[in-house]
């Protein structure tokens, strides 16, 4: 805008969000098409979330599910599946690689038991942790240690976006980096961390709100008075604004 008067701009580069409701009707598509796929097979359990479709059960009767849902879905919406994860659980019988001969796609055999499971294929989503969990709607299913890795390695990752928010509010935009590290940043690590227990790793927890202060001293410019601070007093940070705090949630807290 320059001098009350509006000027186009052509976004040229990133990617366009698109329409939110693109995933309900995915699953509003897919669910006929389920339905009938998966009525002659008993004990299968099957929902949709966004673009994945999960099945539960044992493994015989789950074999022959995913073999009519490709069908099914090949045949009356031209989609193929181009991943398949298997995730057995403790309890479960292995699974032969033989078994799953005439299904389309990548299938990964990811065991969650104490004795451990070779993998089967690629993957080419996230790493796997010795075979002992896998994401689903991106929350990790498996083994304490696989969910002890998410979040350490969620927490590491999230470390090098708080210091690129921390550089932004020290180059002098200290209201715009500290909007972006209370609206963005803190939900963001909050919202994936919280479907773990604390106690799966606690150490990661702890260091996950750590790095958020340590952010905060910086754009704040008070990192020395922060760092001598008493706990109740870096506590209170946490707290919403309304409280008194500066919003700045604590991801052990929700955990």
């Amino acid at each position: 805008m320059n001098d009350g008067e509006r000027e186009r701009v052509d976004a040229k580069t990133g990617v366009t969000q698109g329409c939110v409701l693109g995933s309900v009707f995915f699953c509003l598509a897919i669910q006929p098409i389920m339905e009938a796929a998966l009525a002659f097979v008993r004990d299968v359990h099957a929902y949709c979330y966004a673009d994945d479709i999960n099945l539960a059960g044992e493994p015989e009767r789950l074999i022959d599910a995913i073999a009519n849902l490709q069908h099914a879905l090949s045949l009356h919406a031209d989609l193929t599946i181009k991943k398949v994860d298997v995730l057995l659980g403790p309890l479960c019988r292995p699974i032969a690689a033989n078994e799953l001969i005439g299904l389309d796609g990548e299938i990964i055999i990811i065991n969650t038991g104490p004795g451990g499971l070779d993998t089967y294929g690629l993957d080419i989503g996230h790493e796997r942790d010795g075979g002992s969990g896998a994401r689903v709607v991106g929350a990790p299913v498996g083994s304490a240690e696989y969910a002890a890795k998410f979040v350490a390695d969620t927490v590491d990752k999230h470390r090098g976006r708080l210091d690129l928010i921390a550089k932004f509010g020290e180059a002098g935009y200290t209201q715009e980096a500290l909007l972006l590290l209370r609206l963005c940043a803190c939900p963001r690590i909050t919202y994936l961390l919280q479907c773990v227990p604390y106690d799966i790793a606690p150490q990661a927890f702890n260091a996950s709100h750590r790095d958020i202060l340590s952010a905060f001293g910086r754009i704040a410019g008070i990192t020395e008075e922060l760092n001598s601070a008493d706990d109740a007093t870096r506590g209170r940070i946490a707290l919403p604004l309304r409280h008194g705090g500066q919003g700045l949630t604590d991801p052990s807290h929700i955990a």
